[in-house]
């Protein structure tokens, strides 16, 4: 059910706020051969959504872990739909718990995302997405800080 989050990270690094704001296609594959990176994703009264571009992954499969800062409070209600295919995740977590995913791409792909908090205020929802990488010591579910947030 979580293999979702795999198309996530290759998606909305290329287009998401900061700190990965205007990541040109090079950039983004730095954060893939560094294992990883921090999507910032605007909350207003507790909701944010985002909404991928349609991309070409050319059946790109990626395993990795992805979680949700852990200086974070509350409860995150988090939806990601792959409209393309049949895929939709729904995971309910609090920060720092980590989800692992195995996913397979598509020719093409794109998300959406709704994150819903327990809080019902504004806020940046951080989410650290990493890869498992051949060779890389890090284990993917530990996030790089100072790399993003």
């Amino acid at each position: 059910m979580s293999k979702l989050y795999a198309a996530l990270f290759v998606m909305i690094l290329g287009m998401s706020p900061s700190p990965v704001q205007g990541q040109s296609a090079l950039e983004l594959l730095q954060s893939i051969r560094q294992g990883g990176s921090w999507v910032r994703i605007p909350v207003e009264r507790g909701e944010g959504t985002l909404l991928t571009p349609l991309i070409p992954t050319l059946g790109v499969t990626l395993a990795g872990c992805a979680q949700v800062y852990p200086g974070l409070s509350g409860r995150w209600d988090i939806e990601v739909r792959d409209p393309l295919g049949d895929g939709l995740i729904e995971e309910s977590v609090q920060g720092g718990e980590p989800v692992t995913f195995n996913y397979t791409t598509g020719a093409q792909a794109q998300l959406s995302l709704k994150a819903q908090w327990s809080e019902a205020r504004d806020t940046t929802l951080l989410l650290w997405v990493g890869l498992a990488l051949p060779g890389r010591e890090q284990e993917a579910c530990e996030p790089v800080y100072g790399s993003g947030p």
